[in-house]
C-alpha cells in the first residue's frame, strides 16, 4: 500500500466520522421570537370595583365636608336666635355648652393637619384617645344641661334641639375613640400574635 492510498484513507475515515445536523442550531444563535400580531399592550384603566370604591371615597369626604359646614353654620345661627330664652333660663348653661361645642369643631377640624406621614403611630393613638376624653367630658356636660339644668321655655326650641345632636355626635366619637377603637386594636393584636405562634409551631 502506497503512503498516498494511506493518506485518502484516512481522510475519508475522518470525513466519514463528522456528521452534520443541518437542522441544529448553533448554541450562539438565539432563536427568533415572533409576536402575534392580535397580542397588544393595552393599557388597561381602573376597573369598576375601583371606580365605585374611588366614587364613594367622593361621596363620603364631601359628604363630611358639608355636613362640618352646616354644623358650625347652624350652630352660630341657633346661638344669636336662642341667646335671649337661654338668658332668661336661671342655671342653665346650655347657651355655653353649645357655644363651646361649635368653637371646638374648629380645632377637629383642624386636628388632621397636626398628623403628617413621619407621626409614629403611638402618638396618631394618643391623640385619638385625648379627643375621646374631651368628647366624653363635653357629653357629660350637655347631658347635664340637657335634662338636669334646662328650663321649660327652652326645651322646644331649636338651641336644645341642636344641643341634642351635639350630645348624640360627642357620644358616639367618645365611645368610637374609647371603647371600640382599643377593642379592635386588641383583637388585631391577639390575631397577629396567634398566627405567629402558630407559625412558629409549623
Amino acid at each position: 500500500m502506497t503512503e498516498n492510498t494511506v493518506l485518502g484513507t484516512r481522510e475519508d475515515d475522518a470525513l466519514s466520522s463528522i456528521k452534520v445536523d443541518f437542522n441544529s442550531q448553533p448554541s450562539y444563535v438565539k432563536p427568533i421570537i415572533t409576536s402575534d400580531p392580535n397580542e397588544r399592550n393595552v393599557d388597561k384603566g381602573p376597573t369598576k370595583l375601583e371606580f365605585a370604591s374611588l366614587l364613594l371615597l367622593i361621596i363620603l369626604v364631601v359628604g363630611v365636608g358639608c355636613g362640618a359646614i352646616a354644623y358650625i353654620v347652624l350652630g352660630i345661627l341657633y346661638l344669636v336666635q336662642g341667646y335671649h330664652i337661654a338668658d332668661g333660663c336661671d342655671g342653665s348653661n346650655l347657651w355655653a355648652y353649645v357655644l363651646t361645642a361649635v368653637i371646638l369643631s374648629f380645632s377637629r377640624l383642624r386636628s388632621k393637619d397636626s398628623f403628617d406621614k413621619n407621626t409614629e403611630f403611638g402618638d396618631i393613638l394618643c391623640g385619638l384617645f385625648c379627643l375621646g376624653l374631651l368628647e366624653c367630658g363635653l357629653a357629660i356636660w350637655g347631658g347635664l344641661e340637657l335634662w338636669d339644668y334646662s328650663c321649660d321655655n327652652i326645651n322646644e326650641t331649636n338651641l336644645w334641639k341642636f344641643g341634642l345632636a351635639t350630645f348624640c355626635l360627642q357620644t358616639f366619637f367618645a365611645s368610637l375613640f374609647l371603647v371600640i377603637m382599643p377593642i379592635s386594636l386588641y383583637c388585631i393584636a391577639k390575631y397577629d400574635s396567634y398566627g405567629k405562634h402558630a407559625g412558629s409551631a409549623i
